[in-house]
């Protein structure tokens, strides 16, 4: 669990294969205790380009990687104390498990392997408000009831917006 992109040869990921094309997911800002939060849109998958087991582990182990490498330091510094948990959203929005279940079940089997003690709460469609009194509204992306866009990175998909991108937290 420590060494996970070593043993995935995560190293080379991003330089391979581009995934938020077509498994739509990543880090977009922080909640209210300050932890990350990690989006999965699994609603808009796409499953025939999805079957590829060892690309999304490789992803998956180097996020991971840098969740703890980064990530987690860089929250603990912006919220002035430790911060080891990440807040997780799985969007099924557009989810129809006919069409998908191939590429849901090779998420859930692939993913689980990695992060199987993570088990999300179901919200159903009254998930705006829950997920509001957990994170502030600028946080939130706007599908998920929230104000943010994030326009100007191309949405907040693609954002990775958090304390870890500030200049100054990153120094310390």
């Amino acid at each position: 669990m420590l060494n996970p992109g070593k043993e995935n040869g995560a190293d080379t990921i991003t330089e391979d294969f581009e995934i938020v094309e077509y498994y739509p997911q990543g880090y977009h800002g922080v909640d209210k205790e300050g932890k990350p939060i990690y989006i999965e849109r699994l609603g808009q998958v796409d499953a025939t380009k999805l079957m590829n087991v060892t690309i999304i582990d490789r992803y998956h182990a180097k996020e991971f990687e840098q969740t703890f490498n980064v990530k987690f330091p860089a929250c603990s510094i912006a919220a002035k104390r430790h911060i080891d948990q990440i807040t997780t959203i799985f969007d099924v929005q557009g989810l129809h498990l006919g069409i998908n279940k191939a590429a849901i079940d090779l998420l859930l089997k692939s993913i689980q392997k990695i992060d199987n003690d993570n088990h999300p709460e179901v919200l159903g469609n009254k998930y705006e408000s829950k997920l509001l009194e957990i994170i502030d509204a600028n946080e939130l992306p706007e599908f998920l009831g929230g104000n943010c866009t994030c326009a100007d990175k191309g949405g907040c998909m693609r954002s990775d917006k958090g304390p870890w991108n500030d200049p100054e937290i990153f120094k310390l």
